[in-house]
């Protein structure tokens, strides 16, 4: 996906690169993490905030209606 390991600590980094991801790009990015469901991922999905880890269709549910944080800053 073209992310630099060393600035993944960035918010203001991975956020810039998301913005200039395509369509396509965004698609591939959200079927990587619901393939590699990890429980630190599953915490940050909206779906999943009232629950310490949630559940796996939760998990998936969150990530394929996942937009960019400006548009789903409403939590």
């Amino acid at each position: 996906m073209g992310f630099d390991l060393k600035l993944l600590g960035s918010q203001k980094y991975v956020s810039d690169k998301l913005k200039n991801f395509s369509p396509e790009q965004l698609e591939k990015l959200k079927e990587a993490f619901v393939k590699n469901d990890h429980p630190r991922f599953r915490k940050e999905i909206a779906a999943n905030h009232h629950m310490p880890y949630g559940t796996t269709t939760a998990f998936a549910e969150g990530v394929k209606n996942a937009n960019n944080r400006e548009n789903s800053e409403a939590r």
